[in-house]
């Protein structure tokens, strides 16, 4: 059974900004790096945990890329901060996890998968689909925080937000088989 974490599997989220100062914000990513991610590749079982106080700001977008410098420490350990504390609230919610199964595979080598996402105390059936990308598996899952019953961030009295819609991005080596 293939077994995952942070040094082999990446679970990366991408939030935007939305409003009248949103140019003064900054589209963000943000790490899992306290993960566990098991296939069971005689049943198709998949399961992921991920410890959300231990998701961390990479850093600030442009174009999709991490820009280093744009952020500063200070900057980044207050962001940090209203995401587990405002956003998240992982001391009620410590725990974000994905059960499901690989329903079938597709043609160009990636899979479906089909399962419930259990977020913020809120657990919602969600699908996607991977493609294979070389030597990995990635695949971009698309959530609204407020289906988890997450109130996007504000600040500035709303005149800067965080978009209610997140990526997920997802980056699993393909074992040899």
């Amino acid at each position: 059974m293939p077994h995952y974490d942070a040094t082999r599997a990446e679970v990366l989220v991408h939030t935007s900004r939305e409003g009248v100062l949103s140019p003064v914000g900054h589209d963000l990513e943000l790490a899992a790096t306290t993960l566990t991610l098991d296939v069971d590749e005689a049943t198709g079982a998949v399961e992921v945990r991920i410890d959300a106080r231990a998701l961390r700001l990479r850093g600030a977008l442009v174009d999709g890329q991490v820009q280093a410098g744009r952020i500063s420490a200070g900057d980044a350990r207050t962001i940090e901060a209203h995401t587990w504390d405002d956003v998240l609230a992982v001391t009620r919610f410590p725990e974000v996890r994905f059960s499901g199964k690989i329903a079938r595979e597709s043609p160009d080598g990636g899979h479906l998968v089909e399962g419930t996402l259990t977020l913020h105390g809120v657990s919602r059936p969600l699908a996607f689909t991977t493609v294979r990308a070389g030597d990995f598996e990635t695949a971009d899952v698309p959530l609204e925080q407020t289906d988890f019953g997450i109130k996007p961030f504000r600040a500035m009295l709303g005149a800067l937000r965080v978009r209610s819609r997140v990526v997920v991005k997802l980056r699993i080596p393909r074992e040899p088989k």
